[in-house]
């Protein structure tokens, strides 16, 4: 069940991407350099589905990471029922859609989990973490040597 939640998140992530891509003259090809300036548009785009603010912006050599705090559309439903509980079956619509457009905007691994720990029950906090892909280090370490020579 929550695969098939994960995956009807995904196509509405997948169109606010194409629209943001479309309006700054980007493409998945060339998608934005920087996860946090991606993030802020995506965001700025959500505002009347999530009511969200972020609260910290880690960068590493390896990933970026941006945390969040969301109150969900869901969030009425999943305190209302004891059978879900946060960052279970209804969250992964949530998962779906951030990963989907996340990716697609910058071309970097995206995981988007719950911190369980600080989750209250006025809001969620919610980790996402921008992942290079392998060959992204390559071609960055690759570009570096050019430049050395």
């Amino acid at each position: 069940m929550n695969a098939i939640i994960y995956r009807i998140g995904q196509k509405p992530g997948e169109i606010i991407a194409e629209q943001i891509l479309e309006r700054y003259n980007k493409t998945e090809a060339e998608p934005f350099d920087n996860p946090s300036a991606a993030f802020n548009l995506l965001e700025n785009s959500v505002t009347q589905l999530f009511d969200e603010e972020q609260i910290d912006l880690i960068t590493e050599e390896d990933k970026v990471i941006i945390k969040i705090k969301n109150v969900c559309p869901f969030r009425h439903v999943i305190m209302g029922r004891e059978d879900f509980e946060f960052g279970g079956t209804l969250c992964q619509f949530s998962s779906g859609y951030f990963e989907s457009a996340l990716k697609m905007l910058t071309d970097y691994n995206v995981e988007y989990s719950h911190d369980l720990k600080e989750t209250t029950d006025e809001y969620c906090i919610i980790n996402i973490v921008f992942r290079k892909k392998p060959e992204m280090n390559e071609t960055k370490m690759e570009e570096s040597k050019d430049k050395d020579s």
